[in-house]
């Protein structure tokens, strides 16, 4: 097990942090009915959505593969919480060779913000904590370590006009990431 994982994991994680918890945030904006100009019914923002979420976060260690799934609960007043599975591939994890990681990723404090314009599209922020359930080295990374507390995540969105579907992208520096989500 590493010695002090805690900077390594830290330097590591902040721009994979932002992007993956914001992916979950921006699929939950389903439910609330807003308008546009004309009083024509726009995009649904709360109830519960589910997502899939896939990309790379391009570390200081070399690029990382994740993917992503959940559920995310929206409210009416625009705020977001849910959980996810989330799994890791690291090339070569700080030196010590190939690691995989099956993480629990808890949501919090988020926010969406939508385009004044056009409230089919716009932001969500949250905060992530992911707690790894599994590893291929217990011996490097072990279940029950929290891999990141309370990571600072946004997201951009565009939903369908009943707020059904919702595409998302990612907005965190060094991460390349999309994804789906669909209300339940």
């Amino acid at each position: 097990m590493l010695s002090n994982p805690t900077n390594f994991y830290e330097a590591l994680m902040k721009k994979f942090n932002r992007l993956l918890l914001g992916t979950l945030v921006v699929t939950a904006m389903l439910g609330t009915t807003n308008t546009f100009a004309g009083g024509k019914p726009a995009c649904r923002i709360n109830g519960t959505v589910s997502y899939v979420y896939t990309g790379t976060s391009f570390a200081p260690t070399g690029n990382i593969q994740f993917s992503q799934t959940g559920i995310l609960e929206i409210n009416r007043n625009n705020s977001v919480s849910g959980e996810g599975t989330i799994t890791f591939q690291f090339p070569n994890f700080n030196g010590q060779g190939p690691l995989w990681l099956l993480l629990n990723e808890v949501q919090t404090n988020g926010v969406i913000t939508q385009d004044p314009a056009n409230p089919c599209v716009g932001n969500a922020d949250f905060l992530a904590t992911a707690t790894v359930v599994n590893s291929s080295n217990p011996a490097i990374v072990p279940p029950g370590f929290v891999l990141y507390a309370d990571a600072q995540r946004s997201i951009s969105f565009a939903a369908a006009l009943k707020g059904d579907q919702v595409n998302l992208i990612s907005t965190s520096p060094g991460t390349i990431a999309s994804g789906t989500g669909f209300k339940q």
